[in-house]
């Protein structure tokens, strides 16, 4: 009787185990994404009291093409201000080079922000997503190795079926200045194409690349999204401070305005754009 009620609790047991493997199969391999036992950091940890990236994250989806890149480095990591940071395929083929630039003071042992923009010539086009890397360079324009470093962190590209194409609106440098609400319409590419309003305001924030010349921006570059919901066709976009730090002008605040509700209203479901800054969205914006 033993024996019996013993080998039913080791048949039971071989099957939950059997299942928890059927299910980490399916959730890792499901929607097409890379499966990841463990959380792949890169040399992120070993790195971090000299460099750290806060966007995007490692292994985090790359929603929006050109790649917004974000964090904070020691000033000594700077050369004039910038650094290089590319991005490179899971076969180590380079898809996007560019330059991160000093976002305050880096002469300095401290801390520094840094933004960077970089354009990837293959974007979405596999049948499932796949991996690839984004290295951050140490800049060292002596050229001898002892001087060398780097910091790199996997990155997920999109499948095919993820991208979609989208819309910011930027202001054309040519444009006179009385023309205020005046925005042109600049593609991009984004993934999530079920809800493309968060990766393209997003995208908006990161302004034009570097190659997009002829075109300026009045969002700053460090302002955050806190939250977009649509709501019976109305937009609620909140922002963090940043969005009206150092905004002088009525142009400006007309130009800024007309940005972000052509880039929201765009969307067949957007009727209105309600924009709101730490949930104020009474004076706000002023010149």
């Amino acid at each position: 009787m033993k024996d019996k009620k013993y080998s039913g609790v080791v048949f039971i047991v071989a099957i939950v185990i059997i299942i928890i493997i059927i299910l980490a199969f399916v959730l890792g391999k499901g929607d097409g994404s890379p499966a990841t036992t463990n959380l792949d950091l890169g040399n992120t940890e070993e790195k971090q009291d000299l460099i750290q990236v806060d966007s995007p994250k490692p292994g985090e989806l790359i929603t929006s093409n050109p790649l917004h890149i974000a964090g904070k480095a020691r000033g000594n990591w700077f050369f004039e201000a910038s650094f290089p940071i590319k991005v490179l395929d899971e076969n180590g083929k380079l898809i996007g080079q560019g330059i991160a630039t000093a976002q305050d003071d880096w002469m300095t042992t401290d801390f520094v922000p840094f933004e960077g923009l970089i354009r990837l010539t293959e974007y979405g086009g596999s049948e499932t997503r796949t991996t690839g890397k984004l290295i951050l360079e140490r800049d060292n324009p002596s050229g001898l190795p002892e001087n060398a470093d780097q910091v790199w962190l996997p990155t997920t590209l999109p499948s095919k079926s993820e991208v979609a194409t989208t819309n910011i609106f930027l202001v054309a440098e040519e444009y006179p200045m009385t023309d205020c609400e005046r925005v042109t319409a600049v593609t991009r590419n984004i993934a999530t194409k079920e809800s493309p309003a968060k990766p393209t305001i997003l995208a908006l924030i990161a302004g034009p690349a570097s190659d997009e010349e002829g075109f300026t921006t009045g969002v700053r570059t460090n302002t955050k999204l806190n939250s977009l919901e649509i709501r019976e066709a109305v937009a609620y976009a909140d922002f963090s401070k940043e969005l009206e730090v150092g905004v002088a002008g009525s142009c400006l605040v007309t130009s800024i305005r007309s940005q972000i509700m052509r880039t929201l209203l765009q969307f067949p479901t957007v009727k209105g754009v309600v924009i709101s800054i730490e949930g104020r969205d009474k004076d706000i914006l002023q010149p």
